[in-house]
């Protein structure tokens, strides 16, 4: 028995439930779909409880699934829950991808948790997930968001050392933190250190584009 169109979490519910009555095995993709839809109509407790009970029984996750869940959790602030469900990934051997990783970090930028977003990002790597350009993008925003401008230059001078090329987010972002740095030194806030190099950087950034 296969799921259809879900216009409706209630409804994807009811299906479920028949389903399991009836005996009637699910797949990868049935979770997948199922989940999806319980997500974007805003039943996340329902679909981490499926989730929970498809790990528990073994059943195979799709990346639907997974990415589903860390984008529901994340979007409504539950991002300790997210963090979770990427570690539970890590743990069956579900390799982490970029976009879900990406998911995540949105997360932890809404929810102002930078020491998390920040260890996240570092762990990303050490678990052989090299964050693309659209992940230090997501990065870099919330750290200029919270007026962090030395870690957002930081992690701008070292996505150039990986030869990443800057897009026109990047360079938006970096001149968003420049006028606000420069006004945070102009009210006498932090010392004028880096506004020469950031300028610079900036100015390369352009050249490399």
């Amino acid at each position: 028995m296969k799921i259809g169109r879900l216009k409706k979490g209630s409804g994807a519910v009811s299906v479920w439930e028949l389903m399991r009555r009836k005996g009637s095995g699910a797949d990868s993709t049935t979770y997948g779909v199922l989940i999806h839809g319980l997500c974007k109509n805003g039943h996340l407790n329902k679909a981490l409880t499926i989730l929970n009970e498809a790990e528990d029984e073994r059943d195979k996750l799709d990346a639907l699934a997974h990415s589903s869940m860390v984008d529901g959790l994340s979007k409504q602030g539950r991002v300790d829950e997210a963090l979770g469900i990427v570690h539970q990934m890590d743990n069956h051997g579900c390799k982490l991808s970029p976009h879900v990783c990406n998911l995540l970090i949105n997360g932890f930028v809404r929810a102002s948790k930078l020491e998390q977003e920040i260890h996240f990002f570092r762990e990303m790597e050490s678990k052989g997930c090299s964050p693309p350009l659209v992940v230090y993008n997501t990065l870099i925003n919330g750290l200029c968001k919270a007026e962090r401008f030395c870690h957002a230059y930081s992690f701008v001078k070292e996505m150039l050392k990986k030869d990443w090329k800057p897009d026109s987010i990047t360079c938006s972002l970096l001149m968003v933190a420049l006028n606000l740095w420069r006004q945070a030194l102009d009210k006498g806030l932090e010392s004028a250190g880096k506004i020469g190099d950031a300028l610079l950087l900036y100015s390369n950034m352009k050249q490399s584009n």
